[in-house]
């Protein structure tokens, strides 16, 4: 973070200087929206998402334990620049679809429709986990000028990030060998909870194309430090529009 937080001081020297006689850049406020892809993986028994047994002398196994997403994501932003060369900047993004499903495995580490062992083997088709991601950020930006229509930026600052974790087991049967009572064709939720929700520290770079009707494009690579996740990271294009 703090290599984030100087180059930002950097870029802010360089593109005022840059910029010094370039009557072409944008002031004051700009409204921006956007999609990408969402990337970050973790461990579900780190998490809590692991399938746990009923009897504690069972075990019960999954295919993986690694949970790793790549998922479409919506963002919207609004910034001010408090000069042509550095303005800070509230987001806000929502990942989509990010859920993974494991069978479970015998012995020999091969897929199996049943989960347990003994008297007590439930017929299961699969573990579902869903890792619902929403993100709040607020950052300071710094502008570089290229010329009169390309700039880079960075950003640095932090995230709120809300992550809700959800492992739930389809029954497609009942209890093998069979036994009162029965059990119903279900999805039997196993795990609901937050795992994330705080601040955590984040950091972008990216590139603005501007036009002189005061619409722009920007590709940007932003990446956040929650530390239930390993190195997520959310690469996006965005239209921008400056007032």
């Amino acid at each position: 973070m703090k290599r984030i937080i100087f180059s930002i001081l950097c870029l802010l020297v360089a593109g005022s200087l840059a910029a010094e006689n370039d009557s072409s850049l944008f002031d004051g406020l700009y409204l921006g929206v956007g999609s990408g892809f969402l990337r970050y993986e973790t461990t579900l028994s780190g998490n809590g998402l692991a399938p746990i047994p009923t009897d504690p002398s069972e075990s019960v196994d999954i295919e993986s334990d690694d949970f790793k997403k790549t998922s479409i994501t919506a963002k919207a932003f609004i910034g001010y620049r408090i000069f042509r060369n550095a303005g800070i900047e509230l987001g806000y993004f929502k990942g989509f679809d990010i859920e993974e499903t494991y069978c479970f495995t015998d012995t020999n580490d091969e897929c199996t429709e049943s989960r347990g062992s003994g008297t007590s083997v439930i017929s299961s088709s699969a573990w579902t986990v869903k890792l619902p991601t929403t993100g709040l950020t607020a950052t300071v930006i710094g502008f570089w000028p290229i010329n009169e229509t390309v700039e880079l930026f960075i950003k640095a600052g932090g995230i709120y990030s809300n992550v809700d974790g959800d492992a739930s087991e389809r029954i497609v049967g009942g209890l093998v060998p069979a036994k009162p009572p029965a059990v119903p064709l279900l999805v039997l939720p196993v795990v609901n909870q937050d795992l994330n929700s705080g601040w955590d520290g984040m950091g972008a770079f990216g590139v603005n194309f501007n036009s002189e009707s005061g619409l722009s494009v920007r590709a940007e690579l932003e990446y956040f430090s929650i530390k239930e996740m390993d190195e997520p990271w959310l690469l996006s294009l965005n239209a921008v529009y400056n007032f």
